[in-house]
């Protein structure tokens, strides 16, 4: 497509909006960077993308490779959503192959961005049960595992609920792994003739942060050395707060 019949200014604002969405979403660097690349060439541009963990820097360059945009934009914490990331992948598959006007493009990733989520108690229950199934596995008899499903509904209630009062996340992730262990600590200090300490670690293992892990080790894999070393940081941080959650129950109770 002809630069000359695009508003730069609209699609960079796009652009960087497209970007924020997926590294908000979870997305690796390398997979934003190869997005808005697609994009970007797609209209006719060049563009040189800058990636921190909290903000996107884009300078869009015309065929001569003069600057004509330049913007930063800063990211909000949504969580990880893959429906986000596959959808922005497919959206700039399509553009590469059909380039469309710019009002389409914002109409799409504004669909994109609505796609409802599954309910609330739905994902509840979903976590709780997988919860459950972990400390089945971990050797947990049938009181055990109601125990980790019950634990693991309470802590992922408080996560639900306190992340909407936006609280620091880092708390967020203790309150919850707290929660957790407090609900299972309780029965293990009253079931004594059974075994419930499957329950008391498999509750807290929704928490654990996967996918900046993972990220990290792609970023870092890719070098982008500064966001893989970030989200490996971020990532110790937030297992840390899940261990200082365990440690204060297992202090409450003399576990």
């Amino acid at each position: 497509m002809d630069n000359m019949n695009v508003n730069v200014n609209r699609l960079g604002m796009l652009l960087l909006q497209t970007g924020v969405l997926m590294l908000a979403s979870g997305a690796s660097s390398s997979r934003i960077r190869i997005t808005i690349e697609r994009i970007a060439h797609a209209y006719g541009f060049y563009n040189d993308l800058l990636i921190t963990h909290r903000a996107l820097t884009l300078t869009l360059l015309n065929k001569d490779h003069d600057p004509v945009f330049n913007s930063v934009k800063r990211t909000d914490h949504l969580g990880v959503n893959f429906s986000i990331i596959s959808g922005i992948s497919r959206l700039s598959l399509n553009i590469d192959l059909n380039p469309c006007s710019l009002d389409e493009y914002e109409n799409e990733l504004d669909t994109i961005t609505k796609v409802p989520q599954y309910k609330f108690l739905l994902r509840m229950f979903l976590v709780s049960l997988a919860g459950a199934m972990f400390c089945l596995i971990a050797g947990g008899g049938l009181i055990a595992t109601s125990v980790a499903f019950l634990a693991t509904m309470a802590g992922f209630f408080v996560k639900d609920k306190v992340s909407g009062m936006r609280y620091n996340p880092y708390l967020v992730i203790f309150l919850a792994a707290f929660t957790s262990t407090m609900v299972a600590g309780a029965f293990s200090h009253h079931l004594t003739g059974n075994n419930v300490d499957p329950a008391f670690a498999s509750s807290v293992l929704f928490l654990i942060p996967g996918v900046p892990l993972i990220n990290s080790i792609n970023d870092l894999i890719d070098g982008n050395l500064l966001n893989g070393l970030l989200r490996v940081v971020n990532g110790l941080i937030i297992s840390f707060m899940i261990g200082l959650g365990m440690i204060c129950s297992i202090l409450i109770y003399h576990l």
